[in-house]
């Protein structure tokens, strides 16, 4: 426990405790149920995760979820944690796809070949050419019954 709280991750230790108690009918030390119901967030936490488990409304979404990201900073103590676990997110489900949306691809090469040590234009050439497509898209349905 005491290591738990130093590292800042007491509530996930107790939450993790509090759910064996619950789930597994498990005997927990006195202080560690002193420690519980003086943590009314853990006891929220616990009560949502078992009405999840038991109404099987636990999905596994390999995107982002709201809701699993408001539960993992409700199971965080300290302020550091909860802006560091943000940035993380921010980079990881908004950042990285816009990065990976922009690689350069076959078909921007197709669209302008360029000699080799001209490649770094590609990244330019991208956002051109999907813009082009859309507008062309976008004209094509707009015209097509004309």
């Amino acid at each position: 426990m005491a290591k738990a709280k130093k590292l800042g991750t007491e509530r996930m230790l107790l939450l993790g405790l509090y759910l064996a108690h619950n789930l597994l009918e498990t005997t927990l030390p006195e202080p560690v149920n002193q420690r519980i119901r003086a943590d009314l967030e853990c006891q929220k936490l616990t009560f949502e995760v078992c009405q999840d488990f038991f109404n099987q409304t636990i999905s596994q979404t390999e995107g982002f979820s709201f809701k699993t990201f408001k539960f993992h900073i409700r199971m965080m103590e300290r302020q550091q944690d909860k802006i560091h676990y943000c940035i993380g997110s921010f980079w990881r489900w908004i950042i990285l796809p816009i990065l990976h949306k922009m690689m350069p691809t076959f078909q921007d090469q197709q669209f302008l070949s360029l000699p080799k040590y001209l490649d770094f234009l590609y990244y330019l050439i991208r956002p051109i050419r999907l813009t082009r497509n859309l507008v062309v898209t976008i004209w094509q349905r707009l015209f097509s019954g004309v």
